[in-house]
């Protein structure tokens, strides 16, 4: 069962290695197995693509009473609200999502759940294009808080520029709310553009327009 690392050398190393060493390699979408075969050779015909699953009696729609009171407690009634949860890391491309809320209108607010290291980076960049007030670091939540955001959120948004699946963007789906995520690796495979979301490209313009 293969699942790409962070990008370096000794994960390139091994993935090299690894791909040619066995019978057949599960992957969970497509985008993983046409990385293995133009990067390291390998043989098409050995990776099986699974796609991973949601248990939808854990994430599924909550009562809206429920939900208008998570947003009060939060300040957030009567506020758009755009959703992001996962490391902040580089790859998870986050300070585009902040390019993002600057150009919407002061109704949108951009709630940013999960830590890492671009957390301090991410915070002045708000505070540097007048956005602060809208922004919202939400930090680690628990499993339950997850899945309340999920379903207190207008939208789910995933602007990764690389990721093996997108599980988030699946669950937040199952609890009712749409995705919004960039043309990249795996992300078109878990958002079925103009039904379960929307697919855009990097670009601050396309993803403004689509919020709006």
């Amino acid at each position: 069962s293969y699942l790409h690392m962070e990008e370096g050398f000794l994960s390139r190393l091994i993935s090299r290695v690894a791909v040619k060493k066995w019978d057949a390699i599960g992957v969970i979408s497509m985008a993983t197995k046409n990385e293995l075969v133009s990067l390291y050779g390998a043989d098409p015909a050995r990776i099986v693509v699974t796609y991973p699953g949601v248990d939808d009696s854990y994430f599924a729609p909550l009562p809206r009473e429920r939900l208008q009171g998570f947003k009060v407690a939060h300040g957030l009634t009567d506020r758009f609200v755009i959703l992001h949860l996962g490391s902040l890391i580089a790859r998870k491309n986050v300070s585009f999502l902040i390019d993002v809320i600057a150009a919407l209108p002061a109704r949108a607010v951009l709630v940013i759940a999960g830590h890492g290291p671009e957390r301090g980076r991410l915070e002045r960049q708000a505070a540097q294009i007048g956005c602060a007030d809208r922004v919202c670091f939400a930090g680690k939540v628990s499993e339950e808080d997850k899945i309340m955001w999920m379903n207190a959120a207008d939208v789910f948004v995933l602007a990764s520029h690389k990721e093996g699946f997108g599980m988030v963007v699946a669950q937040a789906g199952a609890c009712g709310t749409p995705g919004i995520v960039a043309d990249t690796y795996s992300l078109p495979e878990v958002v079925a553009d103009g039904e379960t979301g929307a697919v855009r490209p990097l670009e601050v313009s396309a993803w403004r327009a689509t919020l709006q």
